[in-house]
């Protein structure tokens, strides 16, 4: 049970914040990198302590966030609150 009041504590923040990343970076084939930036930020609010109450380990709790996260972003895309974006622009290299 504890384990399921911390999924329903952090669902509507990752609801946000996966918007606000989408809004702040809506560039195509960086989703890793997205995926990152949510999963350090989540990571830095949730603590060790708030694992061990909910009985969860920290690769449970990131293969959750994997999952959760890839629902969340497909039920967006059906709804179309994602457009289609175009392909990062590569940065060049600096000069020698």
């Amino acid at each position: 049970m504890n384990t399921l009041l911390l999924i329903l504590q952090l669902f509507p923040l990752l609801l946000e914040a996966i918007k606000a990343i989408e809004t702040a970076a809506p560039v195509a084939d960086v989703g890793a990198a997205k995926f990152q930036l949510l999963t350090k930020t989540v990571q830095s609010g949730v603590s060790s302590a708030d694992l061990a109450t909910a009985k969860i380990t920290q690769d449970q709790f990131l293969l959750w966030l994997q999952t959760i996260t890839a629902t969340i972003v497909t039920f967006y895309n059906i709804l179309g609150i994602f457009q289609k974006s175009s392909p990062a622009t590569p940065v060049p290299a600096p000069a020698s």
